[in-house]
């Protein structure tokens, strides 16, 4: 998964993140890895847990307002995976590295 965002108001071009893809679990470390699938009929759920989540948001635009990108990068992705977690959702799963 990768992100990208642009916010204009805080000088921000861009500030991307994405999964290490050279990272491999090995065993008996890191144990699982998140997979989450795209449902198209669950998208008002998601934008709903998106915003119910204003804690994040909080601490997402106070890490902008400080010019911390990589917080902000961090509070997004948490908002995302957080999102996509919620059982009313449903689009993410633990999946077991063997």
């Amino acid at each position: 998964m990768s992100v990208s965002f642009k916010v204009p108001e805080a000088n921000l071009e861009s500030a991307d993140w994405e999964m290490q893809a050279e990272h491999v679990c090995k065993t008996g470390s890191c144990g699982n890895r998140l997979s989450m699938k795209w449902r198209p009929e669950r998208a008002e759920e998601y934008a709903e847990v998106l915003t119910e989540n204003t804690d994040m948001q909080a601490h997402f635009e106070q890490a902008m307002a400080d010019r911390n990108h990589e917080v902000a990068c961090d509070c997004l992705r948490s908002m995302i995976v957080q999102a996509a977690g919620d059982y009313r959702v449903d689009m993410a799963c633990q999946v077991a590295l063997v």
